[in-house]
C-alpha cells in the first residue's frame, strides 16, 4: 500500500509540467503585479488531480467521463494541454465536427501562449496534426466577408460564426450550407452551397449593400447608404464610353476631311490611282468612327445603368433601362429611370 502512494506521488510530479499550470513557477513573478501571479497551489493540485483522473478514463475509452474531468482541470487552470485532451475526447466520441473545432481552438491558444512559453509549441503541433487528420471526416466551409463592418454578424444556419473564425475553415454538417450576413439584426445578403464530407468550399458574402452607421452628436446615430460595389464598375464603363465618343469625334472628323479633299479633286468621277492611299485611309477612318460610336454608346449606357443600380433604390422603384437606338439619320440613347 505504501508503494502505491509513492507511485501516485511520482505520477503527480510528472504530470504537473505536462499540464503546464499557469505561466511557470510562482516565485518567478515580478513583485507588485498580483494580476500576473501564477495559479495558487490548491488550483494547481486540483487541475493535476482532474487531469490524472481524466487520463485514466481516456485510456479506458470512457470518453464522456474523461471529457468532464479535463474540463474541470481546464477550469481550475486553463492550460492548452488539458484543452488538447478535451479535443481528443470529442474525437473519441465520434463527434468529428466538434473535435475539429476544438483542435482549432487549441492551435490558436497554444500559438498565443507559445509566444512566451515554448513548452506549448509541441501542443500546438499535435493539435494541428490531429485536426488535419479529421479533414476527411468533415465538410469545411470558409466564410469571407467583403466590405466588412464591426456591426456585421455572420450565421451558418442558426449558429453565429465568431468574427475570429471568418476566413478560416469551419466544420459544418455535410449537405446544404446557408450563410447569412446581417447588420443591426437586418439581413444584408446570403449565399448557399452544397458541401460533401471531405470537401471544402469558400462562401463570399458582400457587405457593400449594408448601410453605414454614423454619429450625429448627442449620442444619436443615423444611417446612410454604403457606396455600392457597382459604383466603380459604373465609372469604368462610363470612361470607356467617353473614350469611344472621343474616338468617334476624332476619326469622324478625319474621315470627313479626307472625303472633302477627295471630292474636291475627283468630283463625281473615279479618283486617280495616285489617291488610292487616301481612299484607303478614308475607309479606315470611317470604320474607326463607327466603332467609336458603338463603343461610346454602349459604354455610357452600361455606366448609367450600373450607376443607377448602385444607388440601391427601393424594390418598388422601377428599374432603370437604357438602350442604343440607331435609325435613319439618327443615333442616340433611349432610357427610362
Amino acid at each position: 500500500m505504501r508503494m502505491s502512494v509513492w507511485m501516485r506521488a511520482l505520477m503527480i510530479a510528472a504530470v504537473i509540467p505536462c499540464v503546464a499550470l499557469g505561466s511557470g513557477s510562482a516565485h518567478a513573478q515580478p513583485k507588485g503585479k498580483a494580476g500576473m501571479a501564477a495559479p495558487a497551489d490548491d488550483s494547481a493540485k486540483k487541475a493535476t488531480a482532474y487531469f490524472i483522473k481524466g487520463n485514466d478514463l481516456l485510456k479506458a475509452k470512457k470518453y464522456a467521463l474523461a471529457l468532464e474531468q479535463f474540463k474541470l482541470s481546464y477550469a481550475a487552470v486553463p492550460s492548452p494541454n488539458s484543452h488538447l485532451y478535451m479535443a481528443r475526447c470529442l474525437s473519441g466520441l465520434g463527434d468529428a465536427r466538434a473535435a475539429y473545432a476544438e483542435f482549432d481552438k487549441v492551435v490558436d491558444e497554444a500559438t498565443e501562449r507559445g509566444k512566451t512559453e515554448d513548452k506549448y509549441l509541441p501542443t500546438r503541433d499535435s493539435a494541428k496534426s490531429e485536426r488535419d487528420d479529421l479533414r476527411t471526416k468533415v465538410a469545411l466551409v470558409t466564410i469571407t466577408v467583403l466590405h466588412p463592418d464591426p456591426a456585421m454578424t455572420v450565421r451558418i444556419g442558426d449558429a453565429e460564426v465568431p468574427r475570429d473564425q471568418w476566413d478560416k475553415p469551419i466544420a459544418v454538417p455535410p449537405g446544404a450550407v446557408d450563410a447569412k450576413l446581417s447588420m443591426g439584426g437586418k439581413p444584408v445578403t446570403s449565399q448557399s452551397a452544397t458541401i460533401a464530407i471531405g470537401q471544402s468550399q469558400t462562401i463570399t458574402l458582400d457587405g457593400a449593400a449594408a448601410p453605414v452607421v454614423v454619429a450625429t452628436g448627442n449620442g444619436e446615430t443615423t444611417t446612410k447608404p454604403r457606396s455600392s460595389a457597382l459604383r466603380p464598375a459604373a465609372f469604368v464603363a462610363g470612361a470607356v464610353g467617353v473614350a469611344g465618343f472621343v474616338l468617334f469625334a476624332v476619326a469622324g472628323s478625319m474621315s470627313q476631311s479626307t472625303y472633302d479633299s477627295l471630292k474636291k479633286e475627283c468630283g463625281v468621277g473615279p479618283c486617280p490611282t495616285s489617291r488610292a492611299d487616301d481612299i484607303s485611309s478614308g475607309k479606315t477612318q470611317q470604320t474607326l468612327a463607327n466603332v467609336g460610336l458603338i463603343v461610346g454608346a454602349v459604354g455610357v449606357a452600361a455606366g448609367a445603368t450600373l450607376f443607377v443600380l448602385s444607388l440601391s433604390k427601393s424594390k418598388s422603384a422601377p428599374a432603370a433601362t437604357t438602350g442604343l437606338v440607331i435609325g435613319p439619320g439618327y443615333t442616340g440613347l433611349n432610357g427610362t429611370f
